[in-house]
């Protein structure tokens, strides 16, 4: 558990100290109007479907991006941003065992996508979910 906790917390502290900028005040927690909607493992071929079904119902939503998925989808994540919608991260590649060689492994990935991001739109973001939850790191 401590392994897990200190993966994290890693994460977060060394992929940079920038935010997304332009993030609205958010409501309380409790406001029963209020919903957290996200997408991980795009941009891909849904992303785009995913985005009009937003747009007609005027909802936001985080995209958690994997940074494989980047390259060929450009105009996906700059699409995201321009319809007001965040960018999270969610690593480099959805392989488990190479995420979680070593917490090293993780932060690398977590600042190998910020970076994609941050090339292709802009935006620095420190948000981000790892995948599979916080898994389980080798001995």
């Amino acid at each position: 558990m401590m392994k897990r906790v200190l993966l994290l917390m890693s994460i977060f502290l060394l992929i940079g100290s920038l935010s997304q900028a332009a993030i609205p005040d958010p409501k309380a927690y409790n406001d029963p109007s209020l919903i957290y909607l996200t997408l991980d493992d795009g941009p891909n071929w849904k992303t785009g479907k995913l985005l009009d079904v937003l747009k007609k119902h005027q909802v936001k939503a985080t995209f958690f991006i994997l940074g494989k998925n980047i390259e060929g989808n450009e105009h996906l994540l700059h699409r995201i941003v321009a319809e007001g919608h965040l960018i999270a991260l969610h690593g480099m590649r959805h392989d488990r065992e190479e995420f979680y060689e070593t917490p090293v492994t993780a932060v690398q990935q977590m600042q190998e996508v910020q970076a994609l991001v941050y090339e292709v739109t802009g935006i620095h973001t420190r948000m981000a979910r790892t995948i599979y939850g916080t898994g389980v790191m080798k001995a």
